[in-house]
């Protein structure tokens, strides 16, 4: 760096030309001053990509080999049981059709006999799906108690009306 009124310390024209606009006479190697082809640094030292110095290389000799006992060969990584492959779990299909049902059960409550009929069904299912859903292998448990807890407030629903009817009718 140099104290001249051209580039100072922090004056952001070290390596460019003047005004720091870019290569320029003196900026280093960039650019010849006429705006022609690469000139080199002018110093002692070789030239060198991009003004970056050459670093020195030092001799490198075969790494030592280490003294093991005889018979002993180490092994690169530790060997171990790993356990059984995991066994993919499998969702229940009776929880899921149990799930299905108990949940049409209550948008299709309207109807007459539909209704009733997919709540008993969705019972079905769903008791089925969550004891099967508790045998190792199977998922599906919170699919089954849904489907049982539609089913069953769907069939309630139809056991306080036919209560209703009844009552009205007698």
């Amino acid at each position: 760096m140099s104290d001249t009124p051209q580039g100072g310390w922090d004056s952001g024209t070290e390596g460019y030309g003047p005004g720091g606009f870019g290569p320029g006479p003196g900026s280093g190697g960039f650019a010849a001053p006429d705006g022609g082809g690469f000139v080199p640094p002018a110093s002692d030292a070789p030239p060198t990509q991009y003004g970056i110095p050459a670093q020195p290389s030092y001799p490198q000799g075969p790494y030592p080999q280490p003294n093991y006992p005889q018979g002993y060969t180490p092994q690169m990584y530790p060997g171990g049981y790993y356990g059984p492959p995991m066994l993919r779990q499998q969702t229940s299909g009776m929880a899921v059709t149990g799930m299905v049902l108990g949940i049409l059960s209550l948008v299709l409550f309207w109807a007459s006999l539909l209704g009733p009929l997919l709540a008993l069904l969705g019972i079905i299912f769903s008791s089925v799906g969550l004891s099967q859903s508790s045998k190792p292998g199977f998922t599906g448990k919170g699919m089954a108690i849904a489907g049982l807890v539609c089913s069953l407030i769907s069939m309630a629903f139809w056991v306080l009306l036919a209560i209703a009817i009844a009552s009205f009718l007698a």
